[in-house]
């Protein structure tokens, strides 16, 4: 696991939000990074961080971030996509009016340029239509990644078309597709797109986006290995669920006690679990775990 290359954006040192609360903004990567410290009681703050794109057309960014109180990061976001509109980045409470030392810190992964599938264009000139909206697509770049989209494009092309509807999902899923695979220069899996993928890819049967996805998750350092383990289960993804198992090297009672902060995080029970899950952390109907 690669160490992170973290650039200081924020630092600040002695605020106190006791009397008036803080706003200040700051420049990266032609984007807007907005910060503001409230006082929301007597004992606790609410620090919301922000960005906005300074100009229509921004380049948009594949990137780590994490904020630090003190020297201790109390909040860190891994793979997070900023695709040129404002967003909201962190928004979290903390329990003192006074902070010795504020630092946000970015790591850009990838700057992606983006093109509009909207346009034909020489390679792009196959055209899907979901639900009234029509997208243009190389067919060689959709056949790497097979599947049930793949099969039905081809099948009109075989029959000199250029161009079909396709309903086998909704109108915002398509689209989160077409972001993920064509929009961009390379493959699009981050923190915001992942989840809807998965249940794209597995819909479509997709093997080789789910292969990408799973790969995703095996690297993820925010992804808790608990939900990995869901993930792994419920999408037939063996390299993910060895990846887990080997990280706690045989260590049992580490596991049982991530399996119970997992299960308490997410407000659940020992018999919500699936049994896989149960079988891989060797755990039968007469284990009871106790905080």
């Amino acid at each position: 696991m690669s160490k992170q290359k973290w650039t200081n954006l924020i630092n600040l040192s002695n605020i106190d939000v006791s009397l008036n609360d803080i706003s200040l903004s700051y420049n990266y990567l032609c984007y807007d990074i907005n910060l503001e410290i409230k006082k929301k009681d007597k004992e606790n703050i609410n620090i919301i961080i922000t960005s906005k794109p300074q100009f229509d057309e921004v380049y948009h960014l594949l990137i780590h971030y994490q904020l630090l109180v003190n020297g201790k990061p109390i909040h860190v976001v891994m793979d997070d996509f900023w695709n040129g509109g404002e967003c909201e980045l962190i928004n979290c409470l903390y329990n003192n009016v006074m902070i010795e030392n504020l630092k946000f810190e970015l790591e850009m992964v990838e700057i992606k340029s983006s093109q509009n599938l909207k346009e034909k264009s020489s390679l792009r000139n196959f055209q899907i239509t979901v639900g009234g909206e029509a997208f243009f697509v190389n067919i060689n770049q959709l056949e790497e990644y097979g599947g049930a989209l793949f099969k039905a494009v081809d099948s009109k092309v075989k029959e000199g078309k250029t161009g079909c509807e396709f309903n086998d999902l909704l109108p915002s899923e398509f689209r989160i597709l077409m972001d993920a695979l064509f929009t961009y220069n390379s493959l699009n899996i981050n923190r915001r797109n992942y989840l809807s993928l998965l249940y794209i890819a597995s819909t479509l049967k997709s093997n080789i986006l789910l292969r990408s996805l799973e790969g995703f998750l095996i690297s993820s350092q925010e992804v808790h290995p608990i939900r990995k383990l869901e993930h792994a289960v419920s999408y037939r993804m063996a390299r993910l669920a060895d990846s887990i198992v080997r990280s706690y090297e045989n260590n049992k009672v580490k596991m049982l006690e991530d399996l119970h902060r997992y299960m308490e995080q997410n407000n659940e029970t020992l018999e919500e679990q699936h049994p896989m899950i149960l079988q891989i952390f060797d755990i039968g109907n007469n284990h009871v775990i106790i905080n």
